[in-house]
């Protein structure tokens, strides 16, 4: 996938409870002043039953999550599967350095990281481990198995 994405962010709907609810990805917009604990994500080409209209929808602000810019591993995954965008909060399986390690994608004042208390650090830059191949961008060995949002157990 290339770079063009990059202002892209992911929330849950925020007319369906947070477990079951559906995530929506648009462009975002938030005054807590005017909505309370929901934001806006701004739809440009909606294809969503919920959300038919271009235009902007409410989501719950602790579902929100950045995207990456990157996509999963393409020579991980299954050929015939669509790599998937990579966002905060996203837990992925990742291998590194010869090892199989979950993680989480967290955002960090200056850039995105992976963290894992079996990292040396608790921690490693996202950076560390982009791939491109000069028009797309994947995060090496990287596999997203799913989310702390739907399922905080993984992280366990």
């Amino acid at each position: 996938m290339s770079m063009e994405n990059v202002s892209l962010v992911r929330g849950k709907h925020a007319i369906s409870n947070i477990e079951n609810g559906k995530w929506i990805q648009g462009h975002y917009f938030d005054q807590p002043l005017l909505y309370g604990h929901n934001s806006q994500i701004y739809l440009e080409d909606a294809e969503d039953e919920e959300c038919s209209d271009t235009g902007w929808v409410d989501i719950d602000r602790r579902t929100i999550g950045k995207f990456t810019g990157l996509v999963e591993d393409i020579y991980f995954i299954d050929a015939d599967v669509e790599p998937k965008y990579i966002f905060e909060g996203d837990i992925l399986e990742i291998k590194y350095k010869n090892k199989l390690i979950r993680c989480e994608v967290a955002w960090e004042i200056c850039g995105f990281l992976l963290g894992s208390g079996e990292f040396e650090d608790s921690f490693i830059w996202l950076t560390e481990v982009i791939e491109s191949d000069g028009e797309n961008y994947w995060a090496e060995g990287a596999k997203i198995i799913g989310n702390k949002i739907d399922n905080p157990e993984l992280l366990k």
